[in-house]
Order: C-alpha cells, then structure tokens, then sequence
C-alpha cells in the first residue's frame, strides 16, 4: 500500500491516478464525454514534468463540434447498456471502488484497525435491520 499511495517530486502517486480513473468511469457510467477539466487533469498527470512546462495550460480541451459530435456518438451504446441493467452495476462498482483511494493512503499513513464512529454503525444498522410495523 505504501507503494501505491507513495507520493514525491518525481512522480505522482497511484492514489492520484485511481482518483483520476473514477472520475472518468462516473462520467463514463452517466453518459457523459468527461469535462475539460478532467481531461486537462489526466493530460497533466500523464505528462513527464520535463514536458509538462512546454505544454498549453488547457492540453485537455475538446471543440466544442468534436465533443457534440463525441456526445453523439455514445448515447445509443449508453442508452443501450442502461436498457440492459448495465449500467446500474457498474455505477455501484464505481461507487466501491471509490473508497479504494483513501483506504489505501489511510493504510499506508499507518491505519491497522477500522473502528467506525458510533453515529455511522447506528445509522447503518437502522438502514439494514428497519423493523417493518406491526400495527
């Protein structure tokens, strides 16, 4: 785990490239080409820093003709695979795998037990165990 979380100069952590990965798979998961933003973000983590000086602040930005036309061209597969109960599956598996991030950097700052906040066990087992009335 440390390795992954590890953090310096020279390189980005694998903590970051996951935050990047789900980022994309929501948008992905929603329909949705990813934002400018995004783009930009993952263009810039892709690029060795010797590079990244060189390169225009806005590396990630699409025409706005390419991302309609982009838009276009994904809506049927995603219509289709929502239609199928696709979608909705890998929308949960987004939302577990999105823990994974900080997990791994709590584990690798030290963590060894989980003890969960006495609000959050009492909430979850009002959600799992809700008593149906009787009356």
């Amino acid at each position: 785990f440390t390795a992954i979380a590890a953090k310096n100069e020279t390189y980005p952590s694998g903590t970051e490239a996951m935050a990047l990965g789900l980022e994309l798979a929501r948008d992905i998961t929603e329909g949705k080409i990813p934002t400018d933003e995004l783009l930009t973000d993952i263009a810039k983590f892709a690029t060795p820093e010797i590079l990244s000086s060189i390169l225009p602040d806005t590396i990630g930005a699409l025409p706005t003709e390419l991302r309609n036309t982009l838009q276009s061209l994904v809506e049927p597969s995603h219509t289709a695979l929502a239609n199928a109960g696709v979608m909705p599956l890998l929308k949960e598996g987004v939302k577990v795998a999105d823990q994974l991030p900080l997990l791994i950097d709590e584990v690798a700052d030290g963590a060894r037990d989980f003890i969960p906040p006495t609000t959050s066990v009492g909430t979850a087992a009002r959600r799992a165990y809700r008593a149906r009335r009787t009356l």
